[in-house]
């Protein structure tokens, strides 16, 4: 499910929903929300298999990975790497629910082993493990998992976690219970930036350049008008505005 459609930002720009260009820069620029939020907003199923790092201590060093847990910086390890009893899935936020799955096994190596992963691997929520969310949470903002009675294997590839993370679409609609309204907000600010300055050059007179501000002098019926020509920056596709909106929500953790 994308963060927004193609009809919400097509009638703040006055142009059709099957714009083909703007099918384009809503692609591009929620690609660009991602990678600046350092994860997908939106309520998607994933397979991930950890340690991603090797990790050969068993705990928590102090030069641990600061991450951002609702706007506030807090210390953490590194994320996709173990140490001790922590977890840190790279998703955010995490779900609750009976999608999460975790299974450990070491020799699995990210399940390429013949015969890895079976059902003998599957540890229990809140016997094994818990997931650091309240018991009335339906999701967890940290995305900590906590090994009960022992730490967990730091071979690479050894655990293999099957969970939904990101928010639901009432929530991104502004409308659910987490109210991130903010975050769908900031892509549609940023994809009628990046529309409106590919349209601004695309009618340019010269390649790369878009149309500045025309001035005109006049004195009877002599009239002089001069045209200003802008270089366009193809550097920057979030605005100031979404980058402000996006703020609060972005992960600062060490492995995307």
């Amino acid at each position: 499910m994308p963060i927004v459609t193609a009809a919400e930002c097509a009638v703040l720009l006055n142009i059709a929903a099957d714009d083909a260009t703007l099918a384009a820069v809503i692609a591009g620029t929620e690609h660009s929300i991602i990678n600046h939020l350092r994860y997908n907003p939106v309520k998607t199923a994933h397979t991930e298999f950890y340690p991603i790092n090797r990790e050969r201590y068993s705990q928590v060093s102090g030069d641990g990975q600061f991450d951002s847990i609702n706007g506030q910086a807090v210390q953490r390890p590194s994320v996709g790497s173990v140490s001790g009893d922590v977890l840190i899935l790279k998703n955010r936020p995490v779900w609750n629910d009976s999608t999460l799955e975790v299974r450990e096994q070491s020799g699995a190596y990210a399940g390429q082993a013949a015969g890895s992963f079976g059902s003998g691997t599957v540890l229990a929520k809140g016997i094994d493990y818990w997931l650091d969310a309240a018991d009335s949470d339906q999701i967890s903002n940290s995305g900590i998992l906590y090994r009960i009675g022992g730490h967990w294997c730091i071979e690479p590839g050894s655990i293999k976690v099957t969970y939904n993370a990101g928010y639901a679409t009432a929530d991104i609609a502004g409308t659910g219970g987490q109210k991130v309204g903010d975050i769908k907000l900031a892509t549609i600010q940023a994809v009628i930036w990046n529309y409106k300055q590919i349209a601004l050059n695309a009618k340019s007179p010269q390649a790369g350049l878009t149309s500045g501000p025309l001035t005109m002098e006049k004195v009877g019926p002599y009239t002089y008008r001069t045209s200003e020509v802008q270089s366009y920056n193809f550097t920057n596709s979030l605005p100031p505005s979404a980058l402000t909106l996006l703020q609060p929500h972005r992960s600062y953790a060490g492995v995307f």
